[in-house]
């Protein structure tokens, strides 16, 4: 069954009645509904079968215990240490084997796109859900480390990653931000124990770094496909709050963020639709331009922050004299109102480009380190460079890190090789200062511990 929220017409060529009326539309969203639209043999239609299994968020009670157990169970640090016992391991993902053939199962189907509602009340159970399957893999990983059964564990890593790259077409920046913490999930359980296996054969670093591969050229690019989305569910709440379907006040309790006049959302919603609808073109329009930039460092994205700047002068500007104004009497002032709603919608961009760019080095990383670690397998010693590891896999040359441009570096720090990115800072530390996942300033570290 479709899950929760779907929609048969938004899943089609139906099309919001607000499409192509603006001039200043950032990308024709006609034609890119169109592309979205629902293929026949559609996996999204069978996924929420095998997810209703292992997920409190589409399943019963029994799912819900068997979430709960996964959970509990799935801590990273715990798994790669051995601290988990493994027969428990091995029983829960035996428990859990139905609902992975069942998965598997909508895999079979080439297409994925789940036909969910454009609008901000939408459900996404779906995304929810594929968080279970994430934590599964971490237990199925060590599973197969245990019982030295490489097949599993290439098939529950090639599972998640089809998974999280199915919640990405037509999917608003929320399943974008899931997929790369799937992403993010599997790439850890890769690096912490399949890596450090002893047993793991140069063959098997070579599977998993065409999984990787793989998983690169099939993906959607998350960010603009959010971009895109988000542009679509906005301009459809503006339409939805001049038509009265959708109050300023829900607006704000569906999108979580903080009213910017809470004497705003009590009686008849006052905006002024037309300098919404300018607004949201052209923020979303800037961000798209940035996002078609494949290193999209900071410096290119000084458009966007100025025009945020300079509306959030414009709105503090009108809001002083707003407050200042006798209720009974703003909506006289409708006129002169500039746009606010971007308050709510576009607080996401800057974290969400973050997150991707974060998600991209990591998995830029990885294929490093496997490939480090398929050289010293092959060669018993480590390479002089990175490229001489890279030139014998299926990468063949060294992956770019997406803050720089330019390609990830390697450094051996007390005896052990650390390939490195120069992170968010844009400095180069060396590899000597950990960024600790963008919290610090520093570099993003990959260490080859063996």
């Amino acid at each position: 069954p479709p899950p929760p929220g779907a929609s048969t017409a938004n899943g089609s060529a139906t099309l919001p009645t607000w499409v192509g009326q603006s001039s200043t539309e950032p990308f024709s969203v006609q034609a890119f509904l169109t592309q979205r639209a629902g293929p026949t043999e559609n996996a999204a239609s069978l996924y929420p079968v095998g997810l209703a299994m292992i997920s409190r968020d589409m399943g019963g009670p029994s799912a819900a215990q068997l979430d709960s157990r996964i959970a509990s169970l799935s801590n990273l640090q715990a798994l790669a240490a051995g601290q988990v016992a493994s027969a428990e391991i091995r029983q829960l993902v035996a428990s859990a084997s139905p609902a992975m053939k069942k998965i598997d199962e909508a895999q079979s189907k080439l297409q994925c796109v789940f036909p969910t509602e454009l609008t901000v009340d939408a459900q996404l159970p779906h995304a929810m859900a594929a968080r279970t399957l994430a934590r599964l893999t971490c237990l199925e990983l060590a599973d197969a480390r245990t019982s030295g059964d490489f097949d599993q564990a290439e098939a529950a890593i090639r599972r998640c990653l089809r998974l999280s790259r199915d919640l990405r077409p037509r999917g608003p920046m929320v399943c974008q931000i899931v997929s790369m913490a799937i992403d993010g999930v599997v790439l850890g359980a890769i690096e912490q124990i399949t890596l450090r296996d002893p047993k793991l054969t140069t063959a098997q670093c070579d599977r998993i770094l065409a999984l990787l591969v793989e998983h690169q050229q099939l993906g959607v690019d998350p960010f603009a496909e959010g971009l895109r989305m988000d542009y679509i569910m906005s301009r459809n709440s503006i339409h939805d709050l001049q038509t009265g379907r959708l109050t300023l006040a829900q607006l704000y309790e569906f999108m979580g963020g903080e009213p910017i006049d809470s004497s705003l959302l009590s009686g008849p919603t006052i905006m002024n639709f037309s300098a919404e609808v300018s607004a949201c073109d052209r923020i979303y329009g800037l961000a798209l331009k940035a996002a078609s930039n494949p290193v999209a460092r900071a410096d290119e994205f000084a458009s966007l922050h100025a025009e945020l700047a300079r509306m959030k002068a414009d709105w503090d500007a009108f809001h002083t004299r707003l407050k200042a104004t006798d209720p009974a009497s703003r909506r006289n002032l409708v006129a002169e109102m500039p746009a606010m709603q971007f308050h709510v919608w576009i607080a996401g961009i800057e974290p969400s480009r973050q997150a991707c760019r974060r998600i991209a080095t990591n998995v830029a990383g990885l294929q490093m380190l496997l490939a480090l670690r398929r050289f010293e397998l092959a060669n018993r010693r480590l390479p002089a460079t990175l490229a001489e590891a890279a030139s014998g896999t299926i990468l063949k040359t060294v992956p770019i890190d997406p803050y720089s441009g330019q390609a990830l570096q390697l450094v051996t720090i007390a005896g052990q090789p650390t390939i490195y990115s120069i992170g968010n800072d844009l400095k180069d530390d060396g590899g000597r200062i950990d960024w600790k996942q963008g919290t610090v300033p520093g570099d993003f570290l990959f260490v080859l511990n063996r």
